[in-house]
């Protein structure tokens, strides 16, 4: 492994991306030592955007080489027939839970991304911080939660597609001949307005005791935040002040890699809307009284904001597993878990 490495390694002083291309390797050749014979499909090593059956397979993989700790669960079906897949990481009994799910728009698909990458690390890594955290709370994340808007955007679309999307005023789901996903931008869009998270609630409302999850974390993009619930400027959740905590320590840890900076707070003051309408982060602080609930925005390119370089994919990731481990202990601080 390490003479494979060696070349990505030499030149980092001229390519800032050197070692971050290293890394992708090393973990490439950690995933292909794990799975020697069924390690069938191209390039999981996070330097660019797997498909929605790539990411199956991959789950597929991980539970079948840790059944002990892994499980496998799904939520339902999406309206074109999809299965939408989670997975559940528990290495300690009598753990509280952690709650995940990425890409509830179908084209974050660097939350994707990012949350495999963070589903390897809590499996695979040596790092003493890293296990530490993987040990202290269950963990459950869906890859991809609206998995007919990640196909066609990421494996259907036309290179016209995000210029349209920026274009469109439409909320959330698309109805028939407009296939955009926008930001919320109304109280008419409501939390049940669409089928996925309708599938969502049902299953944690029937399938988890309460109680039991008490980290509820929606994973989005083009935002570079960590948004507190509550959609009024004027309004705070009851705990605002632990929100915050928890926030500002996943900034701060996340910040000290690559000192990528991002800003913390209400949904409403850092989108700037007087109102904006409710999320699952909402519902899961308010209707199941989960103490932190958190939406985090990973950040945005310029010109595409929901379609960041395959060369950011792995950077990303790495900082969100410093930022997970900082929001972790500053929870278990709280003494929530």
């Amino acid at each position: 492994m390490e003479n494979s490495t060696k070349s990505l390694i030499k030149d980092t002083k001229c390519n800032p991306y050197a070692k971050i291309m290293a890394d992708s390797k090393r973990s490439l050749l950690l995933i292909q030592s794990l799975f020697p014979e069924k390690f069938n499909f191209p390039l999981f090593d996070w330097t660019t955007y797997p498909k929605l059956s790539d990411i199956y397979s991959w789950l597929d993989l991980i539970i079948a080489k840790r059944p002990d700790i892994v499980a496998s669960f799904n939520i339902g079906n999406s309206p074109s027939g999809h299965l939408i897949r989670g997975i559940k990481i528990s290495l300690k009994p009598g753990n509280k839970a952690i709650f995940i799910e990425s890409n509830i728009h179908g084209k974050d698909g660097i939350t994707s991304a990012a949350a495999t990458y963070l589903i390897m690390k809590l499996l695979f890594s040596k790092n003493p911080d890293v296990r530490d955290m993987a040990e202290s709370v269950d963990w459950w994340i869906i890859p991809v939660l609206d998995v007919d808007g990640f196909i066609y955007t990421y494996e259907k679309s036309n290179p016209d597609f995000f210029d349209a999307c920026r274009k469109s005023n439409y909320s959330r789901k698309p109805t028939n001949n407009n296939l955009c996903f926008d930001q919320c931008n109304g109280l008419e869009v409501t939390f049940e307005s669409t089928p996925e998270i309708e599938l969502l609630k049902k299953f944690i409302d029937t399938n988890i005791p309460k109680d039991y999850i008490k980290i509820y974390i929606g994973l989005h993009s083009g935002v570079q935040a960590v948004l507190t619930p509550c959609c009024n400027m004027e309004e705070f959740p009851p705990n605002y002040n632990q929100l915050m905590f928890v926030a500002k320590s996943f900034v701060d840890a996340l910040f000290s890699r690559f000192h990528t900076q991002y800003s913390y707070g209400t949904s409403a003051n850092i989108l700037n809307k007087r109102i904006c309408s409710r999320g699952s982060t909402d519902w899961a602080y308010a209707e199941k009284g989960v103490p932190i609930a958190l939406s985090i925005g990973l950040p945005k390119d310029r010109a595409m904001p929901f379609q960041l370089p395959k060369r950011a994919i792995l950077r990303l990731s790495k900082e969100l597993l410093d930022g997970f481990i900082g929001l972790i202990k500053a929870v278990k601080e709280l003494g929530y878990l």
